[in-house]
Parts: structure tokens; C-alpha cells; sequence
């Protein structure tokens, strides 16, 4: 996962045992002093981990950033965000199982996350998430030999997604989904010739076109799977 050398290897701030100091929403209430020991224990106790989904907030718009927060752990690649129908953020990304595992944010202030959950699905590369014209967000990951796959929310704001549906073959990149004008779901990745492709029918997906996909499949039966095959 990519993580800034500068954050990541930044050497922390030297506190003197004796000098007081301020936490900083306390305004100018003074903290006692903490010891080097604890200030060394709780140093490795709040450093993050490569395994950690991390996130940073803009104190206001076009201003500075807060402090960094852990929002899950145990984290197997890089994350991918995309806005939901009433602008709730909503986080996807593969767990260290490589299981798709999904979160998202549950106040008004989007900074507090649901505990990630897994809609299923073993995926070999970064989702790539993208909110279509009917206010469902549609998922596009690349699935067990090269195949992209999509899952769409059941219902907008949904925490619950349909089946995943293979879209077409021969992919050898992460899919990065984006909605046109018309909010239809397109679809880009590089192909096994290793040729750039842009959408054609199979890899681009609309409200009508995702809704008649899942109800020509039968109600009961498998699980479609990105990463295994059913018989």
C-alpha cells in the first residue's frame, strides 16, 4: 500500500519530561508531562501499520488537513472512495484475505466509519467504485483469470449488493469506473494484448441494463464468485 516516506518515517516530536504540554483541543489548558517511557509507549501504540486503512480530513475547504485516523485494519491493498446517493462516503478495498471488503461513513460530519464489512469475492486489484445515474454505487474489480466483474447496491444508500456479474474477459490491470453524462457506468482497463480498451457493451453498465443483468439471473442457486468457480 502506499504510504508517504516523509509521514511514515517522520522521527517523533522530542517533549521535555518537565515542559507542559497542550492537547490540542484543549485550548490553553496545559497537560501534565508525560514521561519519556510513556511518551515511547504510546508512540508504538498509535503508529500506524502498513495493514492500516488510514484517513485524512481537510479541517475546512482549502485549508489544512487533521490528524490522521485508522478506520479499518488488516487491510490486504490499496483503497478506493467513491460518494453514495445522499454523499455519504463509502470505502472499498481488498482484505488480507483478498476478500473485497467494503466501509462507510455514518455522520453528518462523514468522519466516523461503519465496522467494514465483505459484499464477497476473492479480487486480484484495487476496486474501483463509481455511483451511477439512479443513485446506486456500482463496484468494478478484476476477478479470478482476468475477468471484470461488477456488484451494484441493492437500493440507494444500501449496505447490501447484487451478485457480482461478469462483464467481459482478458483483463490484466485494476478497472477504473467513472460515470458519463447520460450517468451511465463506464468501465476502462488494459487488455491481455496489453492494449489500452475503453468501454464497449460488455463493460458498460446503466441502471436498466444492471437491473435487467440481475433478474435474468435465478433466484436461487450459487453465489457468482469472482475468485472461484462455481459448478
Amino acid at each position: 500500500m502506499d504510504r508517504s516516506p516523509d509521514a511514515a518515517h517522520a522521527p517523533a516530536p522530542q517533549t521535555s519530561p518537565t515542559t507542559p504540554r497542550r492537547h490540542p483541543d484543549a485550548g490553553d489548558t496545559a497537560c501534565p508531562p508525560r514521561s519519556a517511557a510513556a511518551t515511547a509507549r504510546y508512540a508504538s501504540s498509535t503508529a500506524p501499520r502498513a495493514t492500516d486503512l488510514q484517513a485524512i480530513t481537510q479541517d475546512k475547504i482549502n485549508s489544512t488537513y487533521g490528524a490522521a485516523r485508522t478506520l479499518a485494519t488488516d487491510i490486504g491493498g490499496d483503497p478506493a472512495a467513491a460518494p453514495g446517493a445522499d454523499g455519504r462516503l463509502h470505502v472499498f478495498f481488498p482484505g488480507s484475505d483478498s476478500a473485497l471488503r467494503h466501509t462507510r461513513s455514518t455522520d453528518l460530519r462523514y468522519e466516523e466509519y461503519a465496522q467494514p464489512s465483505s459484499p464477497g469475492g476473492l479480487i486480484q486489484a484495487t476496486p474501483s467504485p463509481a455511483l451511477d445515474g439512479s443513485g446506486h454505487l456500482v463496484v468494478a474489480v478484476k476477478g479470478a483469470s482476468g475477468t471484470p466483474y461488477t456488484i451494484q447496491q441493492k437500493s440507494e444508500n444500501s449496505t447490501s449488493f447484487d451478485d457480482y456479474v461478469p462483464r467481459s474477459t482478458g483483463v490484466t490491470s485494476r478497472p477504473a469506473a467513472v460515470t458519463d453524462a447520460a450517468g451511465r457506468v463506464q468501465i476502462f482497463y488494459r487488455g491481455s494484448e496489453a492494449r489500452p480498451r475503453g468501454p464497449d457493451r460488455a463493460t458498460t453498465t446503466s441502471p436498466s441494463r444492471a437491473r435487467s443483468a440481475s433478474a435474468a439471473r435465478p433466484s436461487a442457486g450459487p453465489r457468482p464468485h469472482p475468485g472461484r468457480t462455481t459448478g
